[in-house]
């Protein structure tokens, strides 16, 4: 759906035709759009008057609106999935941020990409075979200069971290590989735990996981993650109650129209892990609610 410019209004003021409303945004003045409906529901619409909560999203000239969410924190520049990389994240100028989560040996959600510990810290071995502590112990910079004492964080770390922002938060259950059982309602007690519900949308390659996530007694919003090639997946992703559709920038190639699909369902579309300027470009001329990406700074000067 294409957003134009209108007269001021109150947020939330509903038009015609039905499923969609006018949103005030403090930016350039006062200034309006029309959107869907849903994302006065899905999007912190209603927070952008709060002082010290930036939107969740930006206006871009053709005016569609692309958030920036930045892929396990501003990992280009600081070690993924720590406190550093979300903090920087945050300075850069990003809209969200993207995370992958594991449980520990003791039950603990731990913000890390991969069942091992090997590639991203000081220690070996299976996460779920460690305690926190344990976990806790080892170096998470992986090298990087100025960065030695990074350790592993955990969801509520990361939360309270984040939750000052206005950020939005994506959280990845990476239980493809490794089961993780109960790793859903671990997740949703740390969120709501923390007041963040309205902030998080959810995300997995384990599309029962995700699907769990999308039917839980809490509301939650949940976006079908995916790589391959998938035909028609907003049905598919409709069919199990998800919000949004997450795939890969590649896709966008293959089925350019999945944005429009998608809206038109009343379902987001954030397309990962995109770098590339003219891919930037190319995605949010498109429509993509949001993208995830590396690099927060340079994708907030392509766009």
């Amino acid at each position: 759906m294409s957003l134009s410019p209108v007269g001021v209004h109150d947020v939330g003021e509903v038009l015609e035709p039905v499923g969609c409303h006018r949103v005030c945004l403090p930016v350039h003045g006062a200034q309006c759009i029309t959107a869907p409906a849903h994302w006065g529901r899905d999007r912190p619409v209603a927070g952008w008057s709060t002082p010290g909560l930036r939107p969740a999203f930006r206006i871009m000239d053709n005016g569609r609106m692309t958030a920036i969410w930045a892929h396990r924190g501003a990992s280009a520049k600081a070690p993924e999935n720590t406190l550093a990389a979300f903090r920087l994240a945050h300075e850069m100028g990003a809209d969200g941020v993207e995370l992958d989560v594991q449980l520990t040996a003791d039950g603990r959600v731990v913000v890390i990409h991969d069942e091992t510990l090997d590639r991203t810290t000081t220690g070996t071995g299976p996460v779920v075979e460690r305690t926190l502590r344990e976990v806790k112990a080892f170096d998470a910079s992986d090298g990087r200069e100025g960065f030695t004492g990074e350790a592993v964080p955990t969801l509520e770390e990361v939360l309270e971290l984040v939750a000052p922002t206005g950020m939005t938060v994506n959280i990845e259950l990476k239980n493809s590989i490794e089961p993780y059982p109960g790793l859903e309602q671990a997740v949703l007690k740390v969120v709501e735990t923390a007041g963040m519900t309205d902030r998080v949308i959810y995300s997995s390659f384990n599309h029962i996981s995700a699907t769990r996530l999308a039917r839980s007694s809490q509301p939650s919003r949940v976006g079908l993650l995916f790589s391959d090639v998938l035909a028609e997946p907003w049905d598919y992703a409709q069919r199990l109650d998800m919000t949004a559709l997450h795939p890969h920038w590649k896709y966008m190639s293959y089925v350019p129209e999945t944005i429009e699909r998608c809206h038109a369902l009343g379902m987001t579309v954030n397309v990962w892990t995109v770098d590339n300027p003219e891919t930037l470009r190319r995605l949010a001329d498109l429509g993509a609610d949001a993208v995830i990406t590396n690099r927060p700074d340079a994708a907030r000067a392509a766009l």
